[in-house]
């Protein structure tokens, strides 16, 4: 049984999904993508590789993750999965690039025994994500790697969650698909920027009680979103802080609804009629290991659940 997204509540909005098998809602907002799922995970062991800075033609240092058939597959591609860390990886200690990868995120699975069918890369930033820098690392991703062009995922926590938002303003044609943890806004997108954001769907999950990038972030994503998709009202979470909801964009009304639930799947195993979703966790973090502060901490438990996984593994464009 797939496992619920515990003590989370969720924002959604997008088009019709329905299993793998979806059908876009009439008037689809995001024609070019669509919901095809594939397997996120494999029993085969991959391999992890860190690749130190001058090592390769990339402009970051990088730890990287291949899976098990890349070398003998030499046709095949696959989804790259780029993940980008936090402001506390920045700081200097005697951590070695690995250690600090896998502290969080996808590495931080690979670790503890779970292997993806994907590139994996974590570029090792010393300042806060560049964009431009950012979009140099894609593009060198794109052309060192067989990558498969219509799956190509971005991810982060913190200041790497930020990161995320940022890029998909920046360069939303070249994502299928987001999952911001934690991230920090400063303020409300502009219109162009509104409208990069609902290009890409964009799996968003924060912790209510986030004393360092506070909740109200996500929402002002959410917000700017709703703007350019005409919505009649605000998304409303802050009467619901210690309830687990779903609140959701319904298309034909445009406007934001509530509903209970923190599952991304319905009780038929479908997925909600969404591609996009924020995520509010409704109790601190677990850890406080590595300088995270408990009530920062959205991602241990999003990049734990296996609907994380199975939901970017299901857009493509």
């Amino acid at each position: 049984m797939t496992p619920t997204l515990k003590n989370l509540s969720i924002f959604i909005l997008g088009i019709g999904v329905s299993g793998c098998g979806a059908t876009a809602l009439e008037s689809p907002i995001f024609p070019t993508h669509q919901v095809a799922c594939v397997p996120s995970q494999t029993a085969s062991v991959g391999t992890t590789t860190t690749r130190t800075a001058g090592s390769t033609a990339a402009n970051y240092p990088y730890l990287e993750y291949l899976p098990a058939d890349y070398a003998s597959a030499p046709s095949a591609t696959y989804p790259l999965i780029i993940y980008l860390h936090d402001y506390t990886e920045l700081i200097q200690d005697t951590a070695t690039l690995r250690e600090k990868m896998e502290r969080h995120g996808p590495f931080r699975r690979i670790k503890e025994g779970r292997h993806f069918p994907a590139i994996i890369l974590a570029p090792k930033s010393e300042t806060w994500w560049d964009m431009n820098a950012l979009d140099t690392f894609m593009t060198y991703a794109r052309s060192a790697y067989r990558v498969d062009p219509s799956r190509v995922y971005l991810t982060g926590n913190g200041m790497g969650g930020g990161g995320v938002f940022d890029y998909l303003v920046a360069h939303p044609e070249r994502l299928t698909a987001a999952v911001p943890i934690a991230a920090g806004a400063e303020a409300f997108y502009k219109a162009a920027e509104q409208r990069a954001l609902r290009s890409v769907p964009h799996l968003s999950i924060h912790n209510f009680k986030d004393n360092i990038m506070g909740w109200g972030n996500s929402q002002r994503f959410g917000n700017s979103l709703g703007l350019a998709l005409g919505a009649k009202n605000k998304m409303h979470a802050t009467d619901i802080e210690s309830t687990p909801v779903t609140t959701y964009f319904d298309v034909g009304s445009a406007t934001w609804k509530n509903a209970p639930g923190t599952n991304l799947k319905n009780s038929s195993g479908e997925w909600l009629n969404s591609a996009f979703m924020y995520v509010y966790d409704t109790s601190i973090g677990t850890s406080t290991a590595d300088r995270v502060v408990p009530e920062h901490d959205a991602w241990t438990t999003a990049y734990a659940n296996e609907q994380t996984w199975e939901w970017m593994f299901c857009q493509k464009n």
